[in-house]
């Protein structure tokens, strides 16, 4: 992986962590342990899966079709695995809230999502310079 790549997949992995304990934190003052506790933990399993996926990727694509489908799906078996682990958790321990650690499996989405959106309305709203 490039180092740039790896920059960038930093960059949001740091971005969704900060946000999650920043959410987490406030709801456990306000009250809300389990959801607090949910989305932080649901945060960290969503981080580890972006960087398994960023691991296996260039594996799948360098490899031949037959151990590039392979790789493929074995990647994908090992992330809802991964994925799988806090769900499971919130279930069974009633300190975590099965919604907020939903809401964490896709803070790297939510936090890439923002950041898209961000970097779009910035261009807008820069006046241009042929006008």
């Amino acid at each position: 992986m490039t180092s740039s790549l790896r920059n960038i997949q930093q960059q949001i992995g740091s971005r969704a962590m900060v946000l999650a304990i920043a959410a987490g934190l406030a709801l456990i003052l306000a009250g809300h342990g389990s959801w607090g506790r949910g989305l932080i933990l649901g945060t960290l399993f969503s981080i580890i899966n972006f960087v398994l996926m960023a691991q296996a990727l260039p594996k799948t694509i360098d490899a031949t079709r037959k151990r590039s489908t392979l790789l493929a799906f074995g990647s994908i078996g090992l992330r809802y695995i991964v994925l799988a682990i806090p769900i499971v958790a919130a279930f069974k321990f009633p300190r975590f809230e099965v919604l907020g650690v939903c809401i964490g499996l896709f803070m790297v989405q939510i936090v890439m999502l923002a950041q898209t959106l961000r970097e779009r309305l910035t261009k807008k709203s820069t006046p241009s310079n042929g006008s």
